[in-house]
């Protein structure tokens, strides 16, 4: 993964897309599964902190760096014991519905969030024929106490 600060959803937009398109010709497709994201903004308007990166079939101790100038690095993303998701398709600017509507589960439910979100790409733009993503939110949760 290469940890980003992007300004706003633009930004993250234009990094998740020079990371997919930079990345794929760079790590062999035997090595890399779905394209992650892992945002650790919380309530924060000033900002994206992100980590951008794939999910890999088996343990890697070689980091790669992007034309661009971004690095990835192999890191582990921790195991979570429950976890709310969503799968939403669209443009980016339509994905405050999907959040919205996870929020609203997890506060009906009697849910608090535990860790920070997690979007897997299971579909990516532009790549493999398809026009638009179906992307996975996950938020890392446990109940509310």
């Amino acid at each position: 993964a290469t940890t980003c600060f992007c300004e706003d959803k633009e930004h993250a937009v234009r990094v998740v897309g020079q990371v997919l398109g930079e990345a794929r010709s760079l790590v062999s497709a035997s090595l890399r599964e779905r394209l992650l994201v892992v945002s650790r903004t919380g309530n924060s308007d000033e900002g994206l902190d992100l980590d951008i990166g794939f999910a890999l079939t088996k343990e890697s101790q070689r980091s790669i760096k992007l034309p661009g100038g971004l690095e990835l690095t192999p890191r582990e993303l921790p195991a979570e014991d429950e976890m709310a998701t969503v799968v939403r398709t669209g443009p980016p600017w339509r994905s405050h519905f999907a959040f919205g509507a996870i929020g609203t589960w997890i506060e009906n439910n009697g849910y608090e969030l535990k860790g920070p979100c997690r979007e897997v790409f299971l579909d990516p733009p532009f790549f493999d024929g398809a026009s638009e993503p179906v992307i996975e939110i996950q938020f890392p949760v446990r109940r509310a106490v």
